[in-house]
């Protein structure tokens, strides 16, 4: 399981997170992929 909280993610010197306060519960067995823009 993995569990992540309220996470925010900036990449160098950027102002505008890449996730901002993202949650997500992933159980055993699941495969996740997160995508945006670029």
């Amino acid at each position: 399981m993995i569990l992540l909280d309220r996470v925010t993610k900036n990449y160098g010197k950027s102002n505008k997170p890449a996730l901002n306060r993202a949650s997500i519960h992933v159980g055993a067995g699941e495969f996740v992929i997160i995508v945006g823009t670029s």
